[in-house]
């Protein structure tokens, strides 16, 4: 998937008479689409932007429909242009396609990029706008002689590092601009009257079942969301989807063997992400997985316990698109009585309840603490009823052990049965040391790691801000 919301994040256009090879085999216009895929990633947060790049020689209407529509549909066009490039009309074809659509006005011309690779004969015989762009020269002429430069000098990199910069600086631009829009139209758009899915995105495999699902829902009359594909990368991503799962009576995900991308800014992944904010929700949610996919094929334990999640469906694609509309059709429930509360319990062991303490003082939602002096039948009943009772669950691991977290979570999945539905399970990891590890994993079990030393069982507020967040707080 590209970085931006185009299908294409560059198109690269060139005269393949410009691809001359040196010593190395390896044409001079390959080799600088090489470098710049190199460099690209490290500027844009280890998101790898989609590149076209088209090694064939032009030679039908069929080849040159193909570049039309990339060119048409790509966020920043680079052309490599010569005395060569100004005169093939399958270039000046694939610019105006780019100019021609794709958003393109006259005054986004910070849009387009051009490098030379030869000095030109006549600049103004560049087709338009080409002509009155600045190119960034990759040639040098030695006794009036204009050659290319080669990967190898210095100049060479120099200018291929501030061609990379520069694109990577407009690339997030366009991608900033479409969450905003994105946003500012989902937050324009009123609540849909009837039921509306939120299909999550999924993994690159599952794209085709996904639209296979949204076309089948379309069949019914049953609006899904998103209705443009959300904007890559942490913040962003956020942004669009929780306006989208605000508006929606139904999540569902696809879910496949691969936990999917995790981009820096998201470190557990869209997938998991996706999940987790639907469950805080407490938006009804179906997910599906094949029964052709066996869970102990799965490497990964986190996205494991995913896929053995309650509301995963295995099924055939086709009976879990039936069972969809059957639920999304199913007509409103009355809304019974709000809950009588909206109860925080930080659960802590004696070592830990200074830290549990200065947690609760900062949270503005009712809370409780466990109550650890009295009978123990008389404590056990009081951390069971906490536990049944809350929204949020706690587990503070601090100075404690892990047979300790341990325990209060085997505690809580007895529980659980006696629950309308699962609370959201917070788990306070404090570091150092890091092997605080204690072997039990679930759908709803949430790790929030913290850095700090504990003074006197209490920890510097500023670290504690990632906790305040994930609770809301």
């Amino acid at each position: 998937m590209a970085y931006t919301s185009f299908e294409y994040d560059i198109f690269i256009s060139y005269a393949h008479a410009d691809d001359v090879a040196d010593a190395s085999g390896k044409g001079w216009v390959a080799q600088f689409q090489e470098a710049l895929r190199k460099l690209l990633p490290q500027r844009l947060l280890g998101n790898t932007p989609v590149i076209f790049f088209d090694h064939a020689e032009v030679a039908s209407n069929h080849q040159l429909s193909k570049l039309r529509t990339a060119a048409r549909n790509s966020a920043i066009f680079l052309a490599i242009v010569s005395p060569t490039y100004a005169a093939r009309p399958w270039t000046r074809e694939e610019l105006a396609a780019f100019t021609g659509g794709n958003d393109w006005n006259d005054a986004d011309a910070t849009r387009l990029f051009a490098v030379e690779c030869l000095e030109p004969d006549d600049r103004q015989a560049y087709p338009t706008p080409l002509d009155t762009h600045l190119a960034t020269p990759f040639w040098e002429t030695h006794d009036q002689l204009a050659m290319p430069l080669r990967p190898s000098q210095e100049q060479y990199s120099i200018k291929l590092t501030k061609v990379a910069n520069d694109i990577a600086k407009k690339l997030k631009q366009i991608r900033e601009a479409a969450a905003q829009t994105a946003a500012t139209a989902a937050a324009a758009r009123p609540a849909a009257s009837g039921p509306t899915v939120l299909l999550a995105q999924t993994t690159d495999d599952l794209e085709e079942a996904s639209e296979q699902l949204r076309s089948y829902l379309g069949q019914f009359k049953i609006p899904a969301l998103p209705a443009e594909p959300y904007p890559q990368g942490g913040d962003a991503f956020r942004a669009a989807f929780t306006q989208d799962l605000a508006r929606a009576s139904l999540y569902v995900q696809l879910l496949g063997g691969s936990p999917g991308r995790r981009p820096p800014d998201m470190p557990e992944g869209y997938t998991a992400y996706q999940a987790a904010t639907a469950r805080a929700k407490a938006v009804p949610i179906m997910q599906w997985r094949s029964p052709e996919l066996k869970l102990d094929a799965v490497a990964n334990a986190e996205h494991r316990l995913l896929l053995g999640g309650e509301h995963v469906i295995v099924d055939s694609l086709e009976g879990f698109k039936a069972a969809v509309v059957r639920q999304a059709s199913k007509p409103p429930q009355t809304a019974g009585p709000p809950p009588a509360s909206n109860l925080v319990f930080i659960d802590a062991a004696l070592d830990d309840l200074e830290l549990a303490r200065q947690i609760q003082s900062e949270l503005t939602q009712p809370s409780a603490l466990p109550e650890l002096s009295g009978p123990p039948e008389a404590v056990l009943a009081d951390l069971e009823d906490n536990i049944v009772d809350c929204s949020v669950l706690v587990l503070v691991n601090g100075r404690t052990t892990p047979l300790w977290v341990r325990a209060q979570l085997r505690l809580y999945t007895k529980l659980r049965g006696k629950r309308a539905a699962p609370p959201r399970v917070l788990e306070v990891v404090v570091e150092p040391p890091e092997n605080k590890e204690h072997g039990m994993r679930f759908e709803e079990l949430r790790r929030v790691r913290v850095r700090g030393a504990l003074d006197q069982g209490l920890l510097d507020k500023a670290a504690l801000r990632p906790v305040l967040e994930a609770l809301g707080g």
